[in-house]
């Protein structure tokens, strides 16, 4: 059996391990948090408010672990800096053409799942006073957006500097889009996540990616709160939303390809192997379970 020393991990194994104990980490703070919760106020709109940020407390908690065992002394491997103008730009725009360019792929796989018998409900949302919109705003678009960008892009994507840009962003994305969870959003995720880790790759700064990720998330909530009836498979909407996406990924992957990137022979399956296939596992099989809950 091979030995591991953490501090001794190569940069891959490392990514692989803060994703997987990310996971294992999230999954006993909700198994004890959950029901300390629900005791506390119930089964309401708090309950869903106040258990949505136990996987933001998982990231935080990788990160900082993550920081100590590297000896980071800041948040320097976080990438937490300014960019150009044309990359919030960007993100503005990758953020609009998923939304209305792909948004509609949620609904399809959802459909197609519901129609084979199996439970894809997810869990409802009630936005009916400001304070509700203020209180979700923070906990399902702004901590979302600061930390898990600052986990995926920062910590994981940043990790496996030394692989192919390939490689990288599909392992990242992978993990990204299976960590929500929910297998009827697994395409769109899986999309979304490889943008931004392109966004990221050219713009050598998270901050964009939280753009993105933020007005993705914000654009859901207020429609909700609005009441406002966007039809997602209305063809027109849904060329527009592709036109826009088509535009921002082709200036992105212009730079991409641009920027040369230094590859140190580290392969893929540092990361995978054994750590990054553990938190995948958990991840899909939780999602995967989720289908039959109630059927």
């Amino acid at each position: 059996m091979e030995n591991y020393s953490i501090k001794n991990l190569s940069q891959g194994k490392k990514s692989g391990l803060s994703f997987s104990f990310m996971i294992v980490a999230y999954i006993f703070i909700s198994f004890f948090g959950q029901p300390i919760v629900k005791a506390i106020f119930g089964a309401g709109s708090a309950f869903t408010a106040i258990c949505s940020t136990f996987s933001v407390l998982a990231m935080a908690l990788t990160i900082f672990l993550f920081a100590k065992l590297n000896q980071e002394k800041n948040l320097g491997f976080l990438h937490l800096k300014k960019c150009k103008s044309r990359y919030y730009v960007l993100a503005i725009g990758v953020s609009a053409g998923m939304f209305f360019g792909l948004g509609f792929i949620n609904g399809v796989v959802a459909e197609l799942f519901s129609q084979m018998g199996l439970n894809v409900n997810g869990s409802n949302i009630s936005l009916r006073t400001p304070l509700h919109l203020f209180v979700f705003s923070i906990s399902f678009a702004v901590l979302p957006a600061i930390f898990e960008e600052c986990f995926f892009r920062g910590v994981v994507y940043g990790g496996l500097n030394g692989v192919s840009k390939i490689c990288a962003i599909v392992s990242v994305s992978l993990c990204f889009a299976i960590y929500h969870g929910s297998v009827t959003q697994l395409v769109y995720q899986l999309i979304y996540g490889a943008v931004l880790c392109l966004l990221f790759e050219c713009s050598n700064s998270i901050i964009p990616c939280m753009i993105a990720h933020f007005l993705n998330n914000f654009t859901v909530i207020l429609i909700e709160y609005l009441d406002i009836f966007v039809n997602l498979y209305d063809p027109l909407i849904i060329c527009i939303g592709l036109l826009i996406l088509a535009v921002s990924v082709f200036f992105i992957v212009k730079e991409v390809i641009r920027k040369p990137k230094e590859e140190t022979g580290e392969k893929i399956v540092e990361f995978w192997l054994p750590f990054g296939a553990f938190g995948s596992i958990v991840c899909l099989s939780l999602a995967i379970l989720s289908l039959f809950a109630g059927v």
